[in-house]
């Protein structure tokens, strides 16, 4: 190597071991996330209506009873319309998984209060 070239393969190292530790990671997420899914499934089997955008708001619900759902970030973090995002929370409230409230302008969807109980789980038990 003349005066002129750099080494960057320390460099190149440190980016490939940041980028293994992201997937590494990022699997660690999706197998939880799976795992989360079938265990709510599986308590969910009775209610077969219900769909995996739903399935992902109990299961949060569950894992976090203090939690608050909105319309909108339901609709951002599924890629749905606004009614189709409208329609998944209602449908939880009619179902008896959610209570509504009104703050402001706005709705807000909350867990019931005996979730855990209603679906007959423990409430932040490992996924």
């Amino acid at each position: 190597m003349n005066d002129r070239e750099v080494d960057y393969t320390a460099d190149a190292l440190t980016y490939l071991q940041l980028t293994v530790a992201a997937l590494d990671e990022l699997l660690r997420s999706m197998a939880h996330a799976r795992r989360r899914d079938a265990q709510v499934r599986s308590v969910l089997e009775h209610d077969v209506e219900i769909n995996y955008r739903q399935r992902s708001i109990v299961a949060e619900a569950l894992a976090h009873p203090e939690r608050e759902f909105r319309i909108r970030e339901h609709q951002t973090t599924h890629n749905v319309v606004y009614a189709t995002s409208r329609a998944d929370l209602m449908d939880l409230v009619d179902r008896g998984y959610l209570r509504q409230e009104q703050r402001g302008k706005a709705f807000v969807f909350l867990p019931v209060s005996d979730l855990a109980q209603l679906l007959d789980t423990e409430p932040n038990s490992p996924a």
